[in-house]
């Protein structure tokens, strides 16, 4: 079996010998403690980057501001395309010009929910700035 030297400073060099098959189950055990830490550290991160997620949503929801949610493809016939359940603050631009939720649009047209869980296209709970 291969033996390893390793350096042992104890006030005058000596060298003491060390099985690799010793090493190897040190270092193993090294590596899975590490691999410990390293799982229990990102789970740590995951849980508080959930909470910084949570705690801006509602800072955002406190204060009603405008968030951007995406793009609503308009149709050529009535009723049209429908807004997505949203809540208060939610706000939609129209990409192709048609009909959403009955109402004839244009690109560039914006919609912005103006009540909490709207559900989807509920009648006056979007208004509506045209952008011509």
């Amino acid at each position: 079996m291969p033996v390893l030297y390793t350096p042992v400073i104890t006030g005058t060099k000596a060298f003491n010998l060390i099985n690799t098959s010793d090493l190897s189950f040190v270092l193993a055990q090294v590596i899975d403690a590490m691999k410990y830490q390293l799982n229990d550290t990102a789970a740590a991160l995951r849980e508080e980057d959930g909470q910084i997620r949570a705690d801006m949503n509602n800072l955002i929801a406190a204060n009603d501001a405008l968030v951007f949610k995406g793009v609503i493809n308009g149709t050529n016939t009535s009723p049209g395309a429908y807004t997505p359940a949203a809540n208060c603050g939610d706000v939609y631009k129209v990409a192709t010009g048609g009909y959403i939720n009955g109402q004839k649009v244009e690109i560039g047209d914006t919609f912005i929910c103006i009540a909490d869980s709207t559900p989807i296209a509920l009648s006056g709970t979007y208004s509506t700035v045209q952008n011509n």
